[in-house]
C-alpha cells in the first residue's frame, strides 16, 4: 500500500507540476457587481491546486506512517507562523472565504517550493513544468503573430482582441498591439512566468545533462519575455542579469547563451523599437491612463489603511474593503493596488506587518540559504512593487514559491559541483 500510495502521489506531483502554467479552474462562487464580473470576489479551484493537494495528502499519509514528517527535517516553523498571521487578519476581515482561500494558495506555494529544494525526484517535476512552459510559450507567440487570444474556457483562457477597449495593448504611430497572455490571464503574470523560465533554463544548462533541453527553454521564455511588454517582468529579468554576471559564479557555464540572447533581443528592439520606446517613455493616452490609474489606486491604499490600522481589511480583503468604501465601482474596477508592499500595509496592519518582518527575519536568520533567499527578493523587487499578483493571484502566489525553490536548489547544486 505504501509503494502504491507513493508512486500515486509522484504521478501526480509530475502532473500539477505540468498544470502550473495553465489556469483550468472550477469556479463555484462569481460575483456581479454593477453588471460586471469581481475577479477578486471569485471562489474556485484550479485543476493543478487540485491535484497538487491530492499529492500533497497522500504524502502526507505515507510520511506520517512511517515517521516522517518531523519539525527536525524541514522548516515547517515558517508555514505555521504565517498561517498564524492569516488567522490574526481573520477578526478585521469582510469576506473570510476569500482569505482562507488565499491562506491554501500560499501553504500549496510552500510545499511545491520544498519539493524542488528536497525531493529525490525534483529533476522530473521540473521537467515537467518546463515542457509546459515551452508550450504556454509558444502558444504566446502564435498569439502575438495573430494578434488575437482564442477563449478556451476548457485552458480559463477568455478571448482577447486588441480593437477591445480594456484589452492590454501597446500603442505607437496609431497601431494597437496586443501585448502576449500565452496561458495566462494578464501578460505581466505571463512575463513574470517567462523570467523564471530563463532560471530553470540556466538550471538546465549548468548540469549539462540536458543543455539541448535548457537551450529551447530559454529561447522560448526570452521571447516570451520579449513579447509579454511587461515592464515589470522586463526589470526583474534585467536584475536576473545584473545578479547572474556580477555576483553568480555560474556566468561561465552559461555565457554561450549571450550571442544568442543579444541576437533575440536586436531583432525584437529593431522590429518593434516604436512600442518599446512608448513602454519604457509612456508618450500616448494609454500609458498615461495606466499611470493615472496606479497613482490614483496609491490614493485609495492610503484610505483604506485608516479603515483598521492595527489589523488591516483582512488577507485578500483589499477590493472586498474599496467595494464597501465605493458602491459604485464597477466589478471591473475593483483592483487591488499595484503594490504588494502598500497591499500588506492595507490587509494586514501595523500588527500584522510587524508579524510578517518577524517571520521573514526569523526565517532568512535560521535558513541556511540566506544568499538565496534575498537574491530571490532582488529579483522580485521590481514585481513587488510594480504590480500585485504575486500576492493576489494563485498563479503569482506559486510563482513566488519555484523562484524561491529554484534560486536554492541552483546554489545548492552549485556547492555540489564546487566539491568535485
Amino acid at each position: 500500500m505504501r509503494n502504491l500510495l507513493s508512486t500515486i502521489s509522484h504521478k501526480l506531483t509530475i502532473l500539477g507540476f505540468f498544470l502550473l502554467p495553465w489556469q483550468t479552474i472550477w469556479i463555484y462562487k462569481q460575483v456581479v457587481v454593477n453588471d460586471h464580473v469581481w475577479q477578486y470576489a471569485t471562489l474556485g479551484f484550479y485543476l493543478s491546486e487540485l491535484v497538487l493537494w491530492v499529492a500533497l495528502m497522500l504524502w502526507m499519509i505515507v510520511s506520517w506512517k512511517h515517521k516522517k514528517i518531523s519539525f527536525r527535517n524541514i522548516n515547517q516553523i515558517g508555514p505555521i507562523f504565517f498561517a498564524a498571521m492569516i488567522l490574526l487578519t481573520l477578526k478585521a476581515s469582510g469576506d473570510i472565504s476569500i482569505t482562507i482561500q488565499g491562506l491554501t494558495w500560499a501553504v500549496l506555494s510552500w510545499w511545491v517550493a520544498l519539493v524542488i529544494i528536497h525531493a529525490k525526484e525534483r529533476n522530473t517535476y521540473l521537467t515537467s513544468f518546463a515542457i509546459s512552459l515551452i508550450v504556454a510559450a509558444i502558444l504566446g507567440f502564435i498569439q502575438f503573430i495573430e494578434q488575437s487570444v482564442n477563449a478556451s474556457a476548457l485552458l480559463g483562457i477568455a478571448a482577447q482582441v486588441p480593437e477591445t477597449l480594456g484589452v492590454p495593448v501597446v500603442v505607437a504611430e496609431g497601431q494597437r498591439l496586443l501585448r502576449t497572455f500565452g496561458s495566462f490571464p494578464h501578460p505581466n503574470i505571463f512575463g513574470g512566468y517567462m523570467v523564471l523560465g530563463i532560471i530553470l533554463s540556466l538550471r538546465f544548462i549548468q548540469s549539462q545533462k540536458k543543455m539541448w533541453f535548457g537551450r529551447t527553454l530559454f529561447v522560448a521564455s526570452l521571447v516570451g519575455l520579449l513579447i509579454s511588454f511587461s515592464r515589470s517582468a522586463w526589470l526583474a529579468a534585467f536584475f536576473l542579469l545584473v545578479y547572474h554576471i556580477f555576483i553568480s559564479k555560474r556566468w561561465k557555464k552559461t555565457q554561450h547563451m549571450s550571442s544568442i540572447a543579444v541576437a533575440i533581443i536586436a531583432i525584437f528592439v529593431l522590429t518593434y523599437h516604436p512600442y518599446i520606446l512608448n513602454r519604457i517613455q509612456p508618450s500616448n493616452h494609454i500609458e498615461e491612463q495606466s499611470i493615472s490609474q496606479r497613482a490614483a489606486g496609491y490614493e485609495d491604499a492610503k484610505k483604506l489603511s485608516m479603515i483598521s490600522p492595527a489589523f488591516g481589511v483582512g488577507f485578500h480583503n483589499y477590493t472586498q474593503a474599496l467595494q464597501e468604501n465605493n458602491s459604485n465601482l464597477k466589478g471591473y474596477e475593483l483592483q487591488p493596488v499595484h503594490n504588494v508592499p502598500l497591499l500588506i500595509v492595507v490587509e494586514w496592519g501595523i500588527l500584522g506587518l510587524l508579524a510578517l518582518l518577524l517571520a521573514l527575519w526569523y526565517l532568512i536568520k535560521s535558513s541556511p540559504h540566506k544568499k538565496n533567499l534575498l537574491v530571490s527578493l532582488f529579483i522580485l523587487l521590481p514585481i513587488l512593487m510594480l504590480d500585485h499578483y504575486v500576492y493576489t493571484l494563485y498563479a503569482g502566489i506559486m510563482l513566488i514559491g519555484l523562484i524561491v525553490a529554484l534560486n536554492v536548489h541552483l546554489q545548492g547544486e552549485q556547492k555540489n559541483s564546487s566539491h568535485h
